[in-house]
């Protein structure tokens, strides 16, 4: 099975081969695979501003983008991170970086990324719910 590259990736060949090389070795299901492409293209932006893939990210730029996800849910921001950490990881292991700038983090690290904002529900929305 093949991946989707109808997509704009930055650095596109190297992730591509990331992907590729994760699902023939079985670390990755075809599912997962379209999981984290949807990560790297919303990584696309901010690596496209800077010049530079991912993997060349220092710690104050890998956290502009975990800001920059916009989420208040901190299960997806920490599955974002560990999506990113992965791609760093095997990078690092290829030769492609040096370091891996999330390595020492931990679960607990990624709240402070989480954006705070209250989702209020009218009366008009209840009476809706309701009504159906």
């Amino acid at each position: 099975m093949t991946i989707d590259n109808t997509k704009d990736l930055y650095n596109e060949s190297t992730k591509r081969t990331f992907l590729e090389e994760m699902l023939q070795k079985g670390v990755l299901s075809v599912e997962t695979t379209k999981s984290y492409e949807r990560i790297f293209i919303k990584t696309a932006s901010q690596e496209e501003v800077t010049g530079t893939d991912l993997n060349q990210f220092s710690l104050e730029e890998l956290e502009k983008i975990f800001y920059n996800f916009n989420t208040n849910n901190r299960n997806t921001i920490e599955s974002y991170g560990r999506i990113i950490s992965s791609y760093l990881n095997w990078s690092v292991n290829i030769g492609k970086a040096k370091i891996n700038p999330l390595a020492e983090l931990k679960p607990s690290d990624f709240e402070k990324y989480l954006i705070n904002q209250e989702t209020y529900i009218t009366n008009s929305h209840t009476n809706m719910k309701t009504n159906v």
